[in-house]
């Protein structure tokens, strides 16, 4: 809508002090005679834009000038409820109303507050993405969220597994982002389910709708459902002697649960080291993570889990031998 873009065209003017014409249209998708349009609209309407020429030029909006932004469009306002995790906006395609949102915000508090908000963005940043994170692409993200709105029923193609491939027919109910994780909740036969998106194949919609619970409680739901899935997950107990150096380090990288050991006789921790009882998920998860420490990490129980860290580094040495002795048959240029 033209009138959305008008006051967004004034909100960008403002943040930015001057924008050029071509800076306009990059943000706000549009061409460059559509900005010119826009701004004459704006002149005409009263609102102090002008055009100031020069290296560090562009248009400007007097500085006293405040907007009356009172409303915000229902767009704006669920984009508020998602506490500003811009993965997650973006996911949605909600990222515009969220900008637009924010720039409302700071311009409706008093003139004297609105100093301190500009240097609090320029102070703090909370960035939720993962290090070395890929593009995250999500084809069937947008067909459940109209589903969702909808009360639309969905037939899912759904991975459980790299050969099995099911297709339940279910009444959407939410969509929950779990550290970057999408996911489905949704009742498949009377049952809540949870689907993890990314292995959603398909996502079909039906004419058929379905009539949303109103004793459905999300928070309270996912909660008791992560509760649950936490403490039904294989648990595979470990006892380690860590390097006294190393153990922040070991506690920062270490996903599972970590407690404090005190063991007696030959399990006690000889000088320089502390001994942790740790929940790792599997025998071969802790056989990694242990691996990944080196020298800094001893596997002291079961017996089964040290020696399988002994013979998985015997292997690695004796690949990386093997490895060395081809090098020196490789001619050199």
């Amino acid at each position: 809508m033209r009138a959305d873009r008008l006051v967004a065209m004034i909100l960008l003017i403002q943040r930015h002090h001057a924008l050029t014409a071509r800076q306009l249209a990059d943000r706000l998708e549009v061409s460059e005679r559509t900005v010119f349009r826009d701004i004459q609209a704006l002149s005409i309407a009263g609102v102090p834009v002008y055009a100031e020429h020069g290296a560090r030029g562009g248009f400007r909006i007097q500085n006293d000038y405040r907007l009356d932004l009172s409303g915000l469009r229902t767009a704006e306002v669920r984009t508020l409820l998602l506490g500003g995790n811009e993965g997650v906006l973006a996911d949605l395609g909600w990222k515009h109303d969220a900008l637009t949102a924010w720039d409302k915000i700071q311009h409706a508090i008093p003139a004297e507050q609105f100093s301190l908000a500009a240097e609090t963005t320029q102070r703090f940043y909370v960035d939720e993405t993962p290090w070395f994170n890929p593009v995250r692409t999500h084809p069937t993200l947008n067909t459940i969220q109209e589903a969702l709105w909808q009360n639309r029923k969905l037939t899912l193609h759904y991975a459980k597994s790299a050969r099995t491939v099911t297709t339940p027919t279910v009444c959407p109910y939410a969509l929950v982002a779990k550290v970057g994780v999408w996911y489905l909740v949704g009742a498949h036969d009377n049952m809540l389910k949870v689907y993890r998106v990314s292995r959603i194949q398909q996502a079909l919609p039906l004419y058929e709708r379905f009539e949303r619970p109103l004793s459905f409680d999300l928070q309270q739901f996912w909660t008791s459902w992560t509760r649950e899935f936490e403490t039904s997950r294989p648990l595979y107990e470990a006892l380690l002697w860590i390097r006294n150096e190393s153990y922040d380090q070991f506690i920062r990288a270490t996903p599972w649960p970590i407690c404090r050991a005190v063991p007696k006789g030959n399990q006690a921790p000889p000088p320089g080291f502390v001994a942790v009882q740790v929940m790792f998920e599997t025998a071969e998860s802790a056989c990694r993570h242990i691996l990944s420490f080196g020298t800094e990490i001893r596997a002291i129980a079961p017996l089964t889990l040290g020696e399988m860290v002994l013979d998985r580094a015997r292997r690695i040495v004796a690949w990386e031998e093997d490895m060395a002795q081809s090098d020196q048959h490789v001619p050199r240029q």
